[in-house]
């Protein structure tokens, strides 16, 4: 009987497997989607398929399929005549991705089967709550928090409301680049302290609690983006 740790080496052997057989069009839509999210690309920017060509060492074909896909996600503008931009990226669309935000974490925040999803977010507490751990890290650690959460059944199954969250989650990445949202040490100790709070809650079924603790982190996310990108006057 194969021990944990063989199966951990088969199942890394597998991915790595896996990774030869990505397309093209995978791989360079991956590498453009990067570029977007971490400001490497930034918004209104024009991107040329010469150029992107020129970059990843691919052909026209793939960079066209990776335009198109991109263009479903909103993270580029993709017009066959007038060529590609990056999407652009203001105070309107990071409310609006906020929003996006607390409607699904409102609703499942409030899910029936907290015990079990509970189970789910538990090994993510760790990781959070390492202290060596880089900013980028914690941060993406967080999203996956989130999506776990807001994943219907663990992805065993087709689900829309996860794949629409996972879009979602990606353009919250682009807005904390470009619009700076960095979190101080104090910051961070709170939202360690309220992730591990949200478990005990989902874990006890008490759904007011898990939502509470949900809308105040975005509450304090809204007041980020008021401080980075202040209202117009008038």
């Amino acid at each position: 009987m194969k021990s944990e740790l063989d199966l951990m080496g088969e199942e890394s052997r597998l991915s790595a497997e896996f990774a030869k057989f990505r397309s093209k069009k995978e791989v360079t839509c991956g590498e453009i989607r990067e570029r977007i999210l971490d400001g490497r690309l930034a918004p209104g920017q024009k991107i040329t398929i010469d150029a992107i060509s020129a970059e990843l060492g691919v052909s026209h074909i793939p960079i066209r399929e990776a335009f198109t896909q991109l263009s479903a996600e909103g993270l580029v503008f993709y017009r066959s005549y007038s060529g590609v931009s990056v999407s652009p990226l203001n105070r309107a669309v990071a409310l609006e991705v906020l929003l996006l935000i607390e409607l699904f974490e409102s609703a499942f925040a409030q899910r029936k089967d907290g015990e079990q999803i509970a189970v789910r977010l538990a090994p993510l507490l760790d990781r959070l709550a390492e202290p060596e751990l880089p900013a980028d890290r914690f941060q993406l650690v967080r999203d996956e928090f989130s999506c776990v959460l807001c994943d219907p059944d663990g992805g065993m199954e087709f689900s829309l409301s996860r794949l629409l969250h996972t879009r979602v989650v990606e353009h919250w990445r682009r807005v904390e680049a470009l619009a700076g949202l960095c979190l101080s040490a104090a910051r961070r100790a709170l939202l360690v302290d309220e992730h591990f709070k949200f478990v005990d809650a989902m874990r006890a079924g008490n759904a007011r609690e898990s939502l509470d603790l949900r809308l105040a982190e975005i509450h304090r996310r809204r007041e980020d983006i008021d401080a980075a990108m202040p209202a117009p006057r008038g």
